[in-house]
């Protein structure tokens, strides 16, 4: 999938959205499919996509570790 801005005045495909799109999802091998998102829904899809891929919390190196005294 690729990434594009859109300069052509085009709504914006989620569902309940009325802004104008300015960025669009596009398939490599069909460039007629493609989705087009306003900033605020593209910003909206980010963050619930980043909510479900937290990277785990690292050990410390100053931790005690069991069998040292």
């Amino acid at each position: 999938m690729e990434l594009s801005i859109i300069e052509i005045k085009t709504k914006c495909d989620f569902v309940g959205c009325k802004n104008l799109a300015k960025v669009a999802f596009i398939y490599p091998l069909d460039k007629k499919k493609k989705m087009n998102f306003c900033e605020e829904c593209i910003k909206e899809i980010y963050e619930c996509y980043a909510k479900t891929i937290t990277p785990k919390a690292l050990q410390t190196p100053f931790k005690n570790k069991k069998g040292y005294k």
